[in-house]
């Protein structure tokens, strides 16, 4: 489904049920919109198809050309920080 907003070739997964996709050439905003907009579309196709889960999407968006890096955990962990904190805000929503 996310092949669908982003192309295969743009997504990989890193492990369990964690992905890292790569959107080129937008802004971290672009790239949080694109993934808002992928999220919204993922809930409404399960609930058309009344598929009984609840999706739910945690994700962080690193701009990667305003990061100074060396190496690949460079761009991981704050991409992974953000994504923490993001998770912990849609569960203090859900309650």
């Amino acid at each position: 489904m996310m092949a669908d907003f982003f192309g295969d070739d743009n997504i990989c997964r890193l492990g369990g049920d964690e992905f890292l996709i790569l959107i080129p050439d937008k802004t971290e905003e672009e790239a949080e919109n694109m993934l808002e907009e992928a999220c919204q579309k993922m809930k409404e196709t399960f609930k058309e198809q009344n598929v009984p889960i609840r999706p739910s999407v945690s994700y962080g968006v690193v701009e990667v050309g305003k990061l100074p890096f060396a190496a690949v955990s460079d761009i991981l962990e704050p991409t992974d920080r953000k994504m923490y904190t993001k998770k912990k805000e849609t569960h203090k929503m859900k309650r």
